[in-house]
C-alpha cells in the first residue's frame, strides 16, 4: 500500500490545503497521514469542553478524507517554535510513518508559521533519507488567498469537482476560534475556481501544487496514476516559464 503524509501548520491546514488531493488518493487505496506540527488554540481561557470538542473535530476532519491526524507540540502556546527539537520530532513522526510521498507548505507563503514549517519539514524529510526513510517525491500545496495564492505559479493541478461534497463535509466540521466551517468552505470554493479557471479542461474547481522533490532515478510521478484523470500540467506554449519572468 503506497503513503502519503500531510503536513500542515495548523489543525485545519491539511484538509483545506490538500483535501481534494487526499480525497482522490484514499480513493485509490493510499494511506494517509495528516500531521500537524502547529495546532495551537490561540484562546488563552479554553475550557477542557471547548478543547475536547476542538480535537474530535479535527480527528472527523481528517476521517472523512480517509487520514488519520497527529498533533504535536504545546497547543496552550503562541508561536510555533521553529528549530532543531521540532525537526526531530518532525522527523520521528516521518520514520515511523515511511510515508512514500509528502506533501508541504510552498515555503514562500506569506504566513510566518507556514514557511517556518515547510522549512523545518523539508529539513525533518532530508535527514529522515538518511535514516533510511527517504520519500520519493515532495509536493508543496497553497494554503489562504493572502497566503501563497498570490506568490506560487503552479507547476500542475487536479480537479477536484468530485471531491468538492466530501471535502464541504470534512471543513465544515470546524468550529473554532481560527477555523470556521463556513468560512473555510466559501474560501476554499473561491481558490479553487480561480485555479478551476485556468484547468486544461472543464472543471469548476482545481488544486495547484509545486514539485518540491522529482522522482529519483527513472521512476514516474507515483501520484500521477492516482489522479489521471484529473491531472494537468500548467502553462502554456505562450507561457512557457508558467508566467514567471526571468528575462
Amino acid at each position: 500500500m503506497s503513503k502519503a503524509i500531510f503536513i500542515g501548520a495548523h489543525n485545519d491546514d491539511c484538509e483545506f490545503d490538500a483535501g481534494g488531493m487526499a480525497y482522490f488518493l484514499h480513493k485509490q487505496g493510499w494511506e494517509l497521514l495528516f500531521l500537524v506540527p502547529s495546532g495551537l488554540w490561540h484562546k488563552a481561557d479554553a475550557t477542557a469542553e471547548e478543547i475536547a470538542r476542538w480535537e474530535a473535530e479535527e480527528q472527523e476532519a481528517a476521517a472523512i478524507l480517509g487520514a488519520k491526524k497527529i498533533v504535536l507540540g504545546d497547543r496552550a502556546g503562541s508561536l510555533y517554535k521553529s528549530g532543531h527539537d521540532s525537526i526531530l520530532e518532525i522527523e520521528k513522526v516521518i520514520l515511523d510513518f515511511k510515508p512514500d510521498v509528502a506533501f508541504i507548505h510552498w515555503p514562500r507563503d506569506a504566513h510566518q508559521e507556514h514557511r517556518m514549517i515547510a522549512k523545518d519539514s523539508y529539513q525533518a524529510l532530508s535527514l529522515a533519507c538518511v535514516h533510511k526513510a527517504g520519500v520519493k517525491e515532495i509536493y508543496a500545496f497553497e494554503a489562504g488567498i493572502t497566503q501563497s495564492v498570490q506568490y506560487m505559479q503552479p507547476d500542475f493541478s487536479i480537479s477536484i469537482d468530485e471531491a468538492m461534497p466530501t471535502l464541504e463535509r470534512s471543513l465544515g466540521c470546524f468550529n473554532q476560534p481560527t477555523a470556521h466551517g463556513d468560512g473555510l468552505i466559501a474560501e476554499k470554493k473561491l481558490i479553487t475556481s480561480f485555479r478551476g479557471k485556468y484547468y486544461r479542461g472543464s472543471s469548476e474547481y482545481a488544486e495547484a501544487y509545486k514539485i518540491i522533490k522529482f522522482p529519483a532515478g527513472n521512476a514516474d510521478f507515483m501520484i500521477k496514476p492516482a489522479v489521471m484523470e484529473q491531472f494537468r500540467w500548467c502553462g502554456d506554449s505562450m507561457k512557457p516559464a508558467y508566467s514567471e519572468y526571468y528575462w
